[in-house]
């Protein structure tokens, strides 16, 4: 039987937040271990997160030592410095149980404290200890600190400079900039490359290393060293985060019958799509509409029921999405009501590795049920739902709660969205984009898609797939 989710039970943040009550298999007993100060108690808080059936004491291990590793770096940047013999005795430490976690972290962080003649408190150490722990449960941990924890806002995420960015394997690419931002101001165009973050070159950050500095606060600010065009000396801009309108649908138009819509984030964007499509029709008069080009590439939808909302325009009373293991029912589904916008006009939907979280739930939908054709790369597999944990020192921080199982029951975490048309022709490359970024190849793909649904007869998806594939067959 499944089981039909009110809106108002639920709440997602990044990279999509559930707060239900949630039941994880095996979690951790801590035994009589008892917490000195606030901050310690937080530690034993995030340790009861912990899965005993997945962490054994090798993986706990592993979590002291990256909660040390944090503290180090916190010492280093204070110009502390630690004899590595000192360092490295205490990350050999072995083995570290979940019950003598503490204690064994309570050793290293007094001596520190000792070494460092009160330049930095006690509580100081605890915290980078913590966020070392957090940030490292699982690879969607994230801690939340206090500065972000007064300026979130959970429908729009976080304060941000109005950068719409890819990331790649060689940096990371402006790929639109929303209009009244802190980055429109500073003159940063798209296409420009973002050399460094915070001086940290963008070729040796992770994708989520990228995330985290790209989401402030109020108040805070972020300095990116960009390269406008090839041969150009980069240029250096220092950005404040903002709360502005975010531009969820950056372009919307039709030309040649055949509808554009490129969908940048669901949050908050179901009005905004339906005006779009409304703007579609006005634009197309009595004229038949031939196709639908979606463009997902790069869109990021963190919430769930935003990414309901979307669907439930393009798709008419099917299963959406299940919630997988870990959540209070197994069989946690969301369906959609009745709708469909152009019911019966092919469509084709592009994606890429970029694509994320809602997107990919809409895309593999939309796929499964035969409604459109994907074209492009393999999703990000971001499919994952997050249980925020709130800590006893005010901050919060947030774990893996379930996964995401598309209508076809695979999970979204394992596998994403895999096209129908792959735009590469490495065969091991299990679909992943490669190539370097290229404004080029970019309006390459649009103008092929558009080609090949203007080619194609309505409502035939085998002469649609046919005509996509001999559109790409020179890429």
């Amino acid at each position: 039987m499944d089981l039909m989710v009110s809106r108002n039970a639920l709440y997602f943040s990044i990279p999509i937040v559930f707060t239900v009550l949630i039941s994880l298999s095996g979690c951790s007993n801590l035994g009589p271990v008892k917490a000195e100060n606030i901050t310690e108690k937080s530690i034993l808080t995030a340790l009861k997160y912990i899965d005993e059936d997945y962490y054994d004491s090798v993986k706990v291990s592993d979590l002291y030592r990256n909660s040390l590793a944090n503290v180090h770096a916190y010492l280093e940047e204070n110009q502390l410095h630690i004899p590595l013999s000192i360092k490295n005795a205490y990350l050999a430490k072995k083995p570290i149980t979940l019950k003598n976690f503490l204690p064994s972290l309570r050793v290293p962080l007094n001596d520190y404290y000792q070494q460092s003649s009160g330049e930095v408190s006690l509580e100081q150490l605890q915290l980078s200890a913590l966020i070392g722990l957090t940030g490292n449960i699982d690879e969607y941990g994230r801690y939340i600190g206090p500065a972000l924890v007064d300026n979130i806002d959970y429908k729009r995420k976080y304060a941000r400079t109005g950068i719409w960015y890819r990331y790649t394997k060689d940096g990371v690419y402006v790929l639109a900039v929303n209009d009244d931002s802190p980055a429109e101001r500073a003159g940063i165009t798209a296409h420009s490359k973002i050399n460094s973050i915070n001086s940290k070159p963008t070729s040796s950050l992770s994708r989520k290393e990228v995330d985290d500095f790209m989401d402030g606060y109020v108040g805070g600010e972020i300095t990116l060293e960009i390269v406008s065009e090839k041969g150009k000396k980069p240029e250096s801009y220092v950005l404040p985060y903002e709360r502005y309108v975010e531009t969820t649908v950056i372009r919307d138009y039709s030309a040649k019958n055949i509808a554009y819509l490129h969908i940048r984030d669901f949050a908050g964007s179901t009005d905004v799509v339906k005006m779009a499509i409304e703007k579609i029709r006005k634009a197309q008069g009595r004229r038949m509409l031939h196709g639908v080009l979606l463009d997902l590439r790069d869109s990021d939808g963190t919430s769930l029921l935003d990414a309901y909302d979307v669907a439930n325009i393009f798709l008419d009373s099917v299963r959406l999405f299940t919630l997988g293991k870990n959540v209070v029912s197994n069989n946690l589904t969301l369906n959609t009501g009745p709708g469909e916008e152009f019911r019966g006009v092919n469509m084709v939907v592009l994606i890429n590795s970029n694509t994320r979280n809602g997107a990919e739930i809409l895309a593999g939908a939309l796929q499964y049920y035969g409604r459109a054709l994907v074209v492009g790369f393999r999703s990000e597999k971001d499919g994952v739902v997050m249980k925020r944990v709130d800590l006893d020192n005010g901050h919060h921080f947030n774990i893996r709660a379930s996964e995401l199982l598309l209508a076809d029951g695979h999970s979204l975490s394992v596998s994403g969205v895999t096209p129908d048309v792959c735009l590469t022709k490495e065969v091991y490359s299990g679909c992943q984009d490669e190539m370097p970024y290229s404004e080029k190849r970019e309006m390459l793909i649009l103008a092929n898609a558009n080609k090949a649904l203007v080619k194609s007869r309505v409502g035939s998806m085998q002469d649609l797939e046919k005509n996509v594939q001999e559109a790409f067959s020179d890429m």
